[in-house]
């Protein structure tokens, strides 16, 4: 039996809150995040955060997020007490170049947090969802 430590954990168990909604946090492999042309967002192996934008059918768009490279939207790292949240860093998430996944890949053994919700990223997201 699985073992709850968080509201993340225990949101993925109901139905209560919907699973594709902006500003959810997951850790993917880096050769699952690609743009349209099949290219890499980074040239690395190893896992990168993505915020989601919003799902489509079987596809969702994310935004990577990096801590290294400067760029994008200035976001800080999360301060929660979420057991699985990898936003550990201060960093920028790249909102001009969306990503186009397969969305079976968001599920619980990827997620990472929800995106506070007084965060000034979730406007932003907001208004590249309206674009």
């Amino acid at each position: 039996m699985a073992q709850i430590k968080s509201f993340s954990d225990l949101a993925f168990l109901f139905d209560e809150i919907p699973d594709h909604v902006p500003g959810k946090w997951f850790l993917l492999a880096e050769r699952e995040i690609t743009n349209k042309r099949n290219k890499q967002f980074a040239n690395k192996s190893g896992e990168r955060p993505v915020v989601l934008g919003r799902v489509a059918g079987p596809n969702a768009i994310v935004f990577p997020r990096s801590s290294s490279i400067p760029g994008g939207f200035k976001h800080q790292s999360h301060a929660h007490a979420e057991m699985k949240c990898v936003v550990n860093r201060d960093g920028w998430v790249v909102l001009d170049c969306p990503y186009t996944i397969s969305a079976d890949v968001l599920t619980n053994e990827t997620f990472s947090c929800f995106e506070p919700a007084n965060s000034s990223l979730i406007a932003e997201l907001v208004k590249v969802r309206a674009a």
